[in-house]
């Protein structure tokens, strides 16, 4: 029968149900409302579980294999050291598990930190070593042969045996970001959990031979952050996340191993007592060391921290470069910047978004517009992995990138649109306009068309250069536009606006406005052979109307023969959800129209 994790896991739950019964038989269920007792159960009921689900994920791997061997001696020695009366002679059994399980503990994780993550070399014989040494050593201290030392003597050694593996795993793995990383966040772990227990419980005893400055069944607790870190590193979950988390956490315990280390030299140096040793350790610690520790995780982490106006900086310089190899470019120099990658590429194919990928070595990123989809891989030199703050970045980075560049189109369109307005205006009326003029010979009639040109010339520069006009600027232009093109054919002019509100005309609305008015009085100048014209312009608060009358001849050629005047103005009109009558009138010939336009009411 194959065993599945699921077994594996449920015989492991099993074996704990089993130690913790053993346990409580041979204590005879003695007062296990302690606090101490709960500490010691957690610590190993906790690091039990934790290295059984690593283990029974991949049970072959010699890694998971100590990590679970180190679960079971930290199981051992801290059940063993549950605070309780009994017997002399289970007292003794449970001193033995308490003392061999600390060993086995420290044998464990250095013989981890011999092959994980990278093979060091000789790790076979340094392990075979190691458990021959410390385990004779152990029960040689437990049986009485050496009398000089004890088992925290030999726990406290394996500390220091620890951080050497965990050294020579960081210098084996320099050009390996990956497993440098791991190497950093395991050991971290190690130094975090076990260093916090020995620097309170054994480091006093062993170096300063002093009560320890913790309990020893509530130290027991810092274990956990052993079976939590170690956990994630080895099966790699998020490891990137957690990288420079744990060196921040790392440098905030080093304030309290701080303390005590110059506890240390106060009370041994200067012969100081206890209490004044302290005090003088926790002064020299909070204005000495504590404000200078932040700058320090920034130096030695190597990381630039950006602000949003640079990275404002890296988008607005790639938006606004004309496409092509010199944005393209850009967009290369601002990840190389950012994220300062070994490699860094372009896809043919990338993802749909920002990912991470291969434990966190690389980081591919979609495609933005013309930018091709890019792969970092490596980042910080070579020095970090990548982790969800630098996703974050990255798809802050590409947010702001795609609205600069929606925005930059909407402009660019904007821009077309206004140059083609300005285009059809110029050849729809001032081209014809002048063209007319040029080869018209009554000399009064060719000034009235370049005066006509000129307006619409003046007409088209005040359309581009005001976003919108109100209703009095809209008006204001055409009223002495047409006063002046109709004195000059001798033919007078009423103007009456009639308006409620104040009216807001936008720059389509205003000249096409215009340009009905202009092509109305056109037609009367040249076809009506009258005297006297009328503009009469009202607003109701929703429609803008326009009533222009003639006293002349009745209705203009253009409008007889089909001319494109009135077809022209018919299409404006209808172009801004108008509509155009011909009413009839006495004498003469009138049109009027309306169109809804926006409105501000007076108060």
């Amino acid at each position: 029968m194959t065993l599945t994790p699921t077994h594996r896991l449920i015989m492991s739950a099993l074996f704990l149900v089993a130690a913790v019964i053993l346990l409580l038989s041979v204590m005879n269920l003695a007062d296990v409302s302690a606090p101490a007792f709960w500490a010691c159960m957690v610590t190993g009921s906790a690091a039990w579980l934790i290295a059984s689900f690593v283990w029974s994920l991949n049970p072959a791997a010699l890694p998971t294999q100590l990590f679970l061997l180190s679960a079971l001696a930290t199981l051992g020695f801290s059940f063993a050291a549950a605070p309780q009366d009994y017997s002399i002679a289970a007292s003794l059994v449970l001193f033995w598990i308490n003392c061999l399980g600390a060993t086995l503990f420290g044998i464990a994780m250095i013989a981890l930190f011999l092959v994980y993550p990278k093979k060091l070399p000789h790790w076979r014989a340094l392990s075979i070593v190691t458990a021959l040494f410390f385990g004779g050593w152990a029960l040689a201290s437990l049986t009485g042969l050496v009398t000089t030392t004890n088992v925290q003597h030999v726990t406290f050694v394996e500390m220091l045996l620890i951080i050497a593996a965990v050294g020579a795993q960081i210098y084996v793995a320099r050009n390996e970001p990956q497993s440098r990383v791991i190497a950093m966040w395991l050991g971290g772990s190690v130094l975090i959990g076990a260093g916090s227990f020995i620097a309170l419980v054994a480091f006093p005893n062993v170096v300063m031979g002093r009560l320890a400055y913790l309990q020893p069944e509530y130290a027991f607790l810092f274990f956990l952050v052993i079976y939590v870190g170690v956990a994630v590193g080895l099966r790699r979950y998020r490891l990137f996340a957690l990288n420079e988390w744990a060196f921040q956490f790392a440098l905030y315990l080093s304030a309290a191993i701080l303390v005590v280390l110059l506890d240390a030299v106060f009370v041994y140096m200067f012969a100081l007592t206890g209490q004044t040793a302290l005090g003088l350790a926790l002064l020299v610690t909070v204005f000495a060391y504590l404000p200078f520790r932040d700058r320090i995780a920034g130096l030695l982490l190597r990381r630039r921290q950006y602000s949003s106006n640079e990275l404002l900086e890296h988008v607005v310089s790639i938006a606004f470069t004309p496409l092509g190899p010199v944005r393209t470019e850009r967009w290369h120099n601002a990840l190389q910047g950012l994220f300062e990658p070994l490699e860094l590429r372009s896809l043919d194919d990338g993802p749909s978004g920002v990912v991470i990928e291969e434990e966190g070595a690389v980081m591919s990123l979609p495609s933005l517009g013309s930018l091709p989809p890019m792969q970092l891989r490596y980042p910080f030199r070579g020095r970090g992995l990548f982790g969800p703050r630098h996703r974050d970045l990255a798809v802050q980075l590409a947010t702001l990138l795609r609205q600069a560049d929606a925005a930059r189109e909407s402009y660019r369109q904007g821009v077309m649109a206004e140059r083609s307005r300005i285009s059809q205006d110029m050849h729809d009326n001032i081209g014809a306009q002048l063209l007319s003029a040029l080869h018209h010979e009554d000399v009064q009639r060719k000034d009235t068309m370049i005066r006509a040109s000129l307006s619409d010339l003046r007409t088209i520069i005040n359309d581009a250069s005001r976003p919108e006009l109100t209703f009095i600027e809209g008006i204001a232009d055409i009223r002495a536009e047409t006063m002046d093109r109709l004195s000059v054919s001798g033919i007078e002019l009423e103007w009456i606006a009639d308006v409620e509100g104040q009216p807001s005309l936008t720059p389509r609305e205003a000249h096409g406005f215009r340009s009905i008015i202009r092509e109305a009085i056109s037609n009367i100048i040249k076809h009506a052979d009258a005297t006297r014209a009328y503009v009469h312009i009202t607003h109701d608060g929703r429609n803008l109307s326009l009533t222009i009358r003639d006293n002349g001849q009745g209705a203009p050629m253009s409008a007889r023969h089909g001319g494109n005047g009135l077809s022209n103005m018919a299409a404006r009109v209808t172009g801004l959800g108008g509509t155009l009558l011909f009413p009839s009138v006495d004498d003469g010939f009138a049109l009027s129209f309306n169109f809804p336009v926006s409105s501000e009411m007076a108060s």
